[in-house]
C-alpha cells in the first residue's frame, strides 16, 4: 500500500511545482509581462493557491533565484568534490559550467532576464546585489580551499576571485547562447586557468 504524503510533503511539491511554472514563464515572457495568474495557471492550481507560498511576484521571484543559486553551488561542489588537483578541480567546474548551458540554456536566459530586472526595479536590486555577493563569496570560499588543501599560490587573491570568475562564466554563457560552437568547455577552462595562473 503507497504511503499517503504529510501535509508538509504536499506543500513542498505544490511549491516546486510553481517554482517550476515561474521559471518557465520568466524565462518565455519575461518579469514584465509575466503575471501571477499566468505562472498558477501554468502549474495547474489557482492564483490563490500561490498566494499561500508566495507573497505576490516579488518574492517568487527572489525565491526562484535562491533555489537556483542553491542548485548552483550545490551541482559545483559535486562536479568537483572528486578533483585531487588545482587543474582537476579546473577542468572538472569547467565541464559542469558547459554542462549547465547546454542542458538548460533557458536558465542562463532566466539569469539574465533576473539581472535586467534588478537593474531597473530599485526595490528588487539591493536583494538581488545580496545574492549575487554570496554567488560571488562562494567562488571565492572554493578558491580558498584550494589553495588550503594543495598548497598552491593562485594568482589573484579570494576577494577578487570572485567577482572575476562570475563576470568570465556570464560572459561566456551569454556568448554560447548565441554561437556555441565558438565557446566551447576547453575555451572556458583555458581562460579560468590563465585568471588563476594555474598551467597543467
Amino acid at each position: 500500500m503507497e504511503r499517503r504524503r504529510t501535509q508538509a510533503e504536499r506543500r513542498s511539491d505544490t511549491r516546486k511545482q510553481l517554482l517550476d511554472a515561474a521559471a518557465e514563464v520568466f524565462a518565455r515572457r519575461g518579469y514584465r509581462e509575466a503575471s501571477v495568474a499566468e505562472i498558477a495557471r501554468s502549474a495547474g492550481y489557482s492564483t490563490g493557491a500561490l498566494y499561500v507560498h508566495f507573497s505576490g511576484k516579488h518574492d517568487l521571484f527572489l525565491a526562484l533565484f535562491d533555489t537556483a543559486l542553491t542548485e548552483w553551488g550545490m551541482g559545483y561542489l559535486d562536479a568537483t568534490s572528486q578533483a585531487g588537483t588545482v587543474a582537476e578541480m579546473i577542468e572538472a567546474a569547467g565541464r559542469r559550467w558547459g554542462q549547465l548551458q547546454d542542458e538548460n540554456p533557458a536558465q542562463t536566459m532566466l539569469f539574465m532576464e533576473f539581472w535586467s530586472v534588478a537593474v531597473r526595479d530599485s526595490d528588487l536590486r539591493g536583494e538581488f546585489a545580496q545574492r549575487h555577493a554570496a554567488m560571488r563569496a562562494t567562488i571565492g570560499s572554493l578558491v580558498a580551499g584550494l589553495r588550503s588543501a594543495t598548497g598552491v599560490e593562485l594568482g589573484v587573491s579570494e576577494e577578487k576571485v570572485g567577482p572575476i570568475l562570475t563576470a568570465l562564466a556570464d560572459g561566456f554563457a551569454l556568448q554560447r547562447l548565441i554561437d556555441p560552437e565558438a565557446v566551447p568547455d576547453s575555451l572556458f577552462i583555458e581562460a579560468v586557468q590563465a585568471v588563476l595562473g594555474i598551467r597543467e
